[in-house]
Order: C-alpha cells, then structure tokens, then sequence
C-alpha cells in the first residue's frame, strides 16, 4: 500500500475558497464598473446631438454584482437608436458596446485572474 499526504492541502482549500467569494463580490462589480464607463464614454461620443439633452441622460447604473446598465434616460432616445418611419436610426448605444465588447471581455478577465492570483499568493 502507498499513502500520500499533501501538507498544505487545507491552507490551499481555504485560499480557493477565498477566491470563489472575491471572484463574484469585488472581480466581477469592480470590471463591471470600468466597463459601463467605457460604454458610457462611447454612447456620449455617437449620440446625436441637438440640445446636449440627450448626451447627458446616458448614465451607468449597477442593479445587481453582477450587472451593468447604460441608459440614455432622455425619453425619445429610443426613437433616435433605432428611428421611426419619419426619421432614420442613428444608433448610439448598441454601437458603444459592440465597439467595446473585447474589452469588456479583456476587463473581467483580467480582473478575474489578478484577484484570484493574489488570493492565492
């Protein structure tokens, strides 16, 4: 019979799950954040501008951990983003988080792994 002991088996367990609990609750929140201000950023830069109304209603918001909103909260955005039968679409939104999508993606990541290597550091 062989026996095998890993020495530090608990100390490694325990960080592990350090790491599950700092993953959802600071990784993930703090990349969502970075996220919704580039999006942010962009939608402003795309959105036609009249009055400047419009521009300023675009704001990030963070429902829930592990969500992210930008919204134009200017009533007739909807009607610029994707247009009527009087008016053509001058989108501004969904172009901001399609141009930052891999981004996005790079910012969770990164954040993902950089809080799970020092956890485990």
């Amino acid at each position: 019979m062989i026996t095998f002991k890993v020495e530090g088996a608990d100390i490694i367990a325990r960080k592990f799950l350090l790491a599950a609990t700092a993953v959802p609750t600071k990784a993930v929140p703090d990349a969502l954040d970075k996220a919704a201000l580039l999006v942010t950023r962009s939608a402003k830069q795309k959105a036609a501008v009249d009055t400047g109304n419009m521009r300023a209603a675009i704001a990030p918001s963070r429902p829930s951990a592990s969500e992210a909103d930008v919204t134009s909260h200017a009533e007739y955005s909807i009607y610029v983003e994707v247009g009527t039968h009087k008016m053509a679409a001058q989108p501004f939104m969904r172009p901001a988080l399609d141009e930052n999508a891999e981004q996005i993606e790079e910012l969770i990541g990164r954040s993902v792994v950089t809080t799970v290597q020092g956890v485990l550091a």
